[in-house]
């Protein structure tokens, strides 16, 4: 669905008349992709901060040496 809403933006804004229309579902497709991106990152930041020498196998902590 969010790829239709950047593609009837864009239409929208090439055809002036709906141009406020397209600018706002522009701005919602980018404001709503970063958000979802944003929190992907801070999960998996957050998993890391959580995990510890206990979670590592034997033979990936002798690397780590």
């Amino acid at each position: 669905m969010s790829k239709w809403l950047l593609f009837f933006g864009f239409m929208f804004v090439c055809s002036g008349f709906l141009m406020p229309l397209g600018a706002i579902m522009i701005a919602w497709y980018f404001a709503t992709n970063l958000l979802k991106n944003s929190t992907i990152v801070e999960k998996q930041e957050h998993k890391i901060r959580e995990m510890k020498m206990d979670d590592y196998s034997k033979e990936s902590i002798e690397e780590m040496k």
